[in-house]
């Protein structure tokens, strides 16, 4: 059980620091763009029709609260750097990886992910992002190259770390790992 008082820690890597106060910025220049405008303006209440896009209270606290927690974060975050060092064979955060990912009866799906942190986008330079904290994320980190690891609430899937990923050879891939999924599917 956990202690009310106790703080929640955050693992992020730099881009995911960077992701939070780039959120914040843009959370900011939002809020300070509803309390620029007349609130009587929006708040005029002798029409029947509510526009959704009229201002609300309750929408300026939810950013105010937003804005809040993404501060916390910050405040309690633990910094990893990743290696993203290609040529190691260990998965660590920040690497790009393909991966063959097998969830039984011949379903086998080919992806490049990047390993990233929970507070990270989930798509970032046409890669999806998946956490370290995610079932996926946790199987797979510190694993080696050409590991096969099982994830999911019951170890029910399988992973298969294909290799890590160049960043400018991301589309080449394509082809060959789809040869590659339809051999294994055979």
């Amino acid at each position: 059980m956990r202690r009310k008082d106790a703080k929640e820690v955050f693992r992020l890597d730099e881009k995911g620091v960077q992701s939070i106060k780039a959120d914040i910025a843009r959370l900011k220049k939002e809020l300070s763009k509803l309390q620029s405008e007349k609130i009587e303006e929006y708040m005029h209440k002798d029409t029947q029709e509510w526009n959704a896009s009229n201002f609300s209270a309750e929408y300026v606290i939810s950013i105010q609260y937003e804005i809040s927690k993404l501060k916390t974060i910050l405040d309690n975050a633990v910094i990893i750097n990743g290696s993203s060092n290609e040529d190691s064979n260990v998965v660590d955060i920040g690497d790009v990886l393909e991966l063959l990912l097998d969830y039984g009866d011949n379903d086998i799906e080919r992806m490049i992910l990047r390993l990233g942190t929970v507070h990270q986008r989930k798509i970032e330079e046409r890669v999806e992002i998946i956490s370290v904290e995610s079932d996926l994320g946790k199987a797979i980190y510190k694993q080696e190259v050409g590991a096969v690891v099982s994830f999911g609430k019951n170890k029910e899937f399988k992973a298969e770390i294909i290799r890590k990923v160049n960043e400018n050879d991301k589309e080449i891939t394509d082809n060959k790992s789809n040869e590659l999924v339809k051999k294994r599917s055979n």
